[in-house]
Formats: C-alpha cells, sequence, structure tokens
C-alpha cells in the first residue's frame, strides 16, 4: 500500500469474502457497522439504510471520515461518484478498510 490511498481496491471485494457476502446480502449490517465506526448508532443507522437518498448521503459522510481518519488522498467528486455509482462496492471497500482498524467492526458495545 502506498501511503494516502485504500488498502484495498474499489472493486476488491473478494479480498474479504465475509464482507463482500454480508454487503450484498444483508447491506443493513454492513452499513450500521459503519455507523458504530462513526460512533453513531449502528441499529438506528441500520434502519436508515432502507431510506434510498438518506443512505446514499450519509454512507459518503462516514466515507470521508475515513478518508480523513486514514489520510486518504482524494477528493469529494471521486468519493461521491464511487457511493452513487457503485454504492455495494463501496460500502465493502470500506469496511474491508475500517476492519484494521483497533476500534472491531462488531455490534458489542463498550
Amino acid at each position: 500500500m502506498a501511503y494516502g490511498e485504500w488498502d484495498h481496491g474499489l472493486f476488491g471485494c473478494l479480498s474479504n469474502p465475509f464482507v463482500c457476502i454480508m454487503a450484498y446480502l444483508l447491506p443493513c449490517y454492513v452499513f450500521g457497522q459503519l455507523a458504530y465506526k462513526n460512533d453513531r448508532s449502528c441499529l438506528k443507522y441500520g434502519v436508515l439504510f432502507f431510506c434510498p437518498v438518506v443512505n446514499c448521503v450519509l454512507l459518503y459522510k462516514f466515507r470521508m471520515a475515513t478518508v480523513a481518519k486514514k489520510d486518504i488522498k482524494t477528493t469529494c467528486l471521486p468519493e461521491a461518484l464511487k457511493v452513487g455509482l457503485c454504492t455495494c462496492c463501496a460500502m465493502v471497500q470500506q469496511a474491508t478498510e475500517e476492519m484494521e482498524d483497533p476500534k472491531a467492526m462488531d455490534m458489542g458495545r463498550s
């Protein structure tokens, strides 16, 4: 991985098959996990996933938070296009990236 880049490619779904399968079968679960990683309610945001425009806006906000946290060199437009045109792949990429964070992707609360 080069500094300032995503560790996992946008279409690298199979780098973590579990996350890929979960994102395609239960996207609300993965979305809730991304919310939890951003100190939001996993359940509340998992339900919000079913609101068509709201889910893309929130996923974009979570994605930009990950970009800032990981110091990934990108701009708003490419990330917005990824979320808008390839939502599931963007969600898998971000979830896989977040799994490397010490705060594990699980439903547990501290």
